[in-house]
């Protein structure tokens, strides 16, 4: 089943584009990933976007920050891909590896939903902290029959290249 989800995003995020929609050049700005809230498919759309959060610092607990994230974005453009009421249950890292476990309503997301949050949220870690892969779990829970779904920078296909590959 994992490898059905991490197929499905690749396949996702393959037609929809680049995850990042804007650059940034300060590194005390935090990104915050989330869906778009109209999808589109072309040369510069994407399944995953960015905004800057000007008023959450890196100096800020964790899990403080990650409560903020869950709130959802301020870009009208964007749209949570998170259901009402998720909260962090518990968040570390350990060594490359950050484990975070959400509250059980996060296990009502499915397939392709669940797919985007996981990619949403893991793009969101990696950016704030050192970790190379993310293990995430929802409490007392399965996501889609699976136990915990761990996803990294190269399990999740972000540049769509096949605009390229047919001019060629």
């Amino acid at each position: 089943m994992k490898k059905f989800l991490i197929c499905l995003l690749c396949l996702l995020l393959c037609f929809s584009g680049w995850g990042c929609s804007q650059s940034h050049n300060n590194k005390s700005d935090i990104l915050f990933y989330y869906r778009p809230s109209v999808l589109t498919y072309g040369k510069d759309a994407a399944a995953i976007r960015s905004e800057v959060r000007p008023d959450v610092q890196p100096s800020q607990p964790l899990e403080e920050i990650l409560s903020v994230y869950l709130n959802g974005p301020e870009s009208t453009k964007l749209s949570s891909p998170f259901p009402p009421n998720v909260t962090v249950i518990s968040a570390q890292q350990e060594g490359n590896l950050f484990s975070i476990t959400l509250s059980s309503q996060f296990s009502s997301l499915k397939g392709l939903n669940l797919v985007i949050a996981c990619g949403c949220l893991t793009m969101t870690i990696l950016e704030m902290t050192d970790a190379t892969d993310v293990r995430i779990c929802a409490q007392a829970s399965l996501l889609d029959g699976s136990k915990s779904i761990t996803m990294n920078r190269s399990s999740i296909l972000l540049l769509d290249t096949s605009a390229q590959a047919k001019s060629e």
